[in-house]
């Protein structure tokens, strides 16, 4: 098939990605809020985002990126778009390192999407001061980014299971 070509099974596989982004941000925006360590809500999101970049690739990281922000941004006080942008971001970023994990051992992928939720943090920070939307001191920001990405780096080895599940292709059974 060419490329952009539509393959069989495609709905499930956008309904099981419509799944796994609806239960993360109602998992992030209810019991989450309430959650933390050392005052560092975890950052659902961004573990979806990283682990699918780096199960599914560049391209469909930015997808669920996206649309994962967008529905996030429904929720937040910030510009709609600005989570959105981030994540899409985030999502092309990670994908780019698929290649560096498709044969290593768990460790290295929960390194990768604990880098990818930091870098994540740290990007949103930026265009949160650069949109003068927040007033968070650098040393916030790098204790919010550090606990995030232990807190997502712990996760991702179930992230990566449920991602995987969630966008694989129904012809090989294998995420594309």
């Amino acid at each position: 098939m060419g490329a952009g070509a539509v393959t069989p099974g495609w709905g499930r596989a956008l309904l099981r990605a419509v799944v796994v982004i609806v239960s993360a941000v109602l998992l992030q925006v209810t019991l989450m809020a309430d959650l933390g360590l050392l005052g560092v809500r975890p950052e659902l999101l961004l573990l979806v985002v990283g682990a699918t970049a780096l199960v599914a690739g560049p391209a469909k990281g930015c997808v669920i990126g996206f649309w994962a922000g967008l529905a996030y941004d429904l929720f937040l006080q910030t510009p709609f778009g600005m989570v959105a942008l981030v994540y899409t971001v985030v999502g092309y970023l990670a994908g780019q390192t698929r290649q560096v994990v498709v044969d290593h051992h768990g460790s290295v992928r929960a390194g990768l999407v604990a880098g990818t939720t930091v870098v994540g943090v740290v990007l949103h920070a930026g265009v949160a001061l650069l949109l003068d939307e927040t007033a968070i001191s650098a040393w916030e920001i790098i204790r919010f980014a550090v606990v995030a990405g232990f807190v997502n780096g712990a996760l991702a080895r179930p992230a990566v299971r449920v991602v995987g599940w969630a966008v694989r292709d129904e012809e090989r059974g294998v995420p594309r």
